[in-house]
């Protein structure tokens, strides 16, 4: 089991567990949303849960957006705002080039985004 897949799990576990003991819906946010689904620890969780999650995604970039939508189209207290989430009114963010991406195999490489271009 990597990494990933046992904090997925772990995470699973423990947010079902505390959702038993709290009938309440949880208000969720998540900043630079991506896909919403790919290397995301709470989606599963997300999508089994639908009656107790309220669930705000923000992600800027069209591509994404565009999966991201379609992830969660089934999901019935879905918010989805395209835009990103810093200090100043205007945030100048930088991403791998597209013709880069098979470089980067096994990761995201459109979720590798920053506003430090370094």
């Amino acid at each position: 089991m990597t990494t990933d897949n046992y904090t997925n799990n772990f995470l699973y576990k423990l947010l079902s567990i505390f959702s038993k003991e709290n009938a309440n819906t949880f208000n969720i946010v998540q900043i630079g949303a991506n896909d919403g689904k790919t290397n995301d620890p709470i989606y599963h969780w997300v999508m089994d849960f639908l009656n107790l999650t309220s669930i705000l995604l923000i992600e800027l970039q069209d591509d994404a957006l565009r999966l991201l939508k379609s992830n969660y189209s089934n999901h019935p207290n879905c918010k989805i705002f395209k835009g990103a989430v810093g200090s100043n009114e205007l945030i100048s963010l930088f991403r791998i080039k597209e013709e880069f991406h098979s470089d980067y195999r096994g990761i995201i490489a459109n979720g590798i985004t920053s506003s430090n271009r370094d």
